[in-house]
C-alpha cells in the first residue's frame, strides 16, 4: 500500500469517526469502517488502476482514482457521515429487504407525498412508481437510512397518504 492509499485512509476514518480495518491483498487494498451507531460498515477498495470501489450500505458506487474521484468520494463520505446523504432501499410485508439501495440527498425528501416519493424512487432507479404503489399498498415500506441509524425512518402508507415513521 503507498503513502497516497495511506492518507486517504486516514482521511475518510475521520471523515467517518472510524478506524478502518485494513486487508490487503495482491493488487487490491480493502478498508472497511464500522459504523459506530451498529448499522452496516462502509467498504471501500482501493486497486491498482481501477476505479475506487464504495459500498455504503448495499450497492457499490465507483469513483475514478484521478480526474476528482477522490475529491467526489470524500464529499459523499463526508455528507453521509453528517447525515446530509441517506440511502433509500425497501422491505417487503414479508420483512425481506430489497438487495439494492440508492444514495440521495437528505433534502430531496422534505415534504414527500406518495407521488414525490415514487417520482424519486424512479428518478434513482431504486423501482418503478406501480411497484413502489404496489409494495407499499401491500404493507411493504421504503427505509430511510443514515450513518447515524438513530435518525432512520422509513415511508409507509396509511389509506391513501403517505407517512414517515421511527
Amino acid at each position: 500500500m503507498d503513502l497516497a492509499i495511506k492518507l486517504i485512509i486516514q482521511k475518510l476514518g475521520a471523515l467517518l469517526h472510524s478506524e478502518g480495518a485494513v486487508q490487503e491483498e495482491a493488487h487490491r487494498t480493502t478498508v472497511t469502517y464500522a459504523n459506530p451507531t451498529g448499522g452496516p460498515a462502509v467498504m471501500v477498495r482501493f486497486g491498482d488502476g481501477l476505479d475506487i470501489c464504495v459500498v455504503l450500505n448495499k450497492t457499490p458506487r465507483y469513483y475514478p482514482q484521478d480526474g476528482g474521484g477522490l475529491e467526489r468520494l470524500e464529499k459523499v463520505l463526508g455528507d453521509y457521515a453528517a447525515g446530509r446523504l441517506v440511502t433509500l432501499d425497501y422491505t417487503y410485508q414479508t420483512g425481506e429487504e430489497s438487495k439494492q439501495d440508492r444514495a440521495v440527498a437528505l433534502p430531496d425528501l422534505d415534504g414527500l407525498n406518495l407521488d414525490g416519493l415514487a417520482a424519486l424512487c424512479l428518478k434513482t432507479g431504486l423501482m418503478t412508481g406501480d411497484a413502489l404503489r404496489d409494495l407499499l399498498a401491500a404493507g411493504g415500506c421504503v427505509n430511510v437510512r443514515f450513518w447515524d441509524r438513530a435518525k432512520d425512518f422509513r415511508f409507509v402508507q396509511k389509506g391513501a397518504s403517505l407517512q414517515k415513521i421511527k
